[in-house]
């Protein structure tokens, strides 16, 4: 298998992989969807926020005053 992988192939791989389950594809297979996956700019910009949100979760919140 060639990598990195077009959206045409990744697409054909996930259709395989509906009609006959996940088994139907090697780890490789797997990993290189994932990697196709993640490169993608709006996956990145995704993975930005959901970063953020987990940090902004982890500060310490200020104590209103009474």
């Amino acid at each position: 298998m060639h990598e990195p992988l077009t959206r045409d192939e990744v697409q054909r791989l996930q259709r395989h992989m509906r009609k006959h389950g996940p088994r139907s594809l090697t780890p490789r297979q797997h990993d290189a969807i994932w990697d196709f996956l993640f490169d993608l700019p709006e996956s990145q910009v995704w993975l930005s926020h959901m970063v953020e949100q987990t940090q902004a979760s982890l500060r310490p919140r200020a104590k209103k005053e009474a």
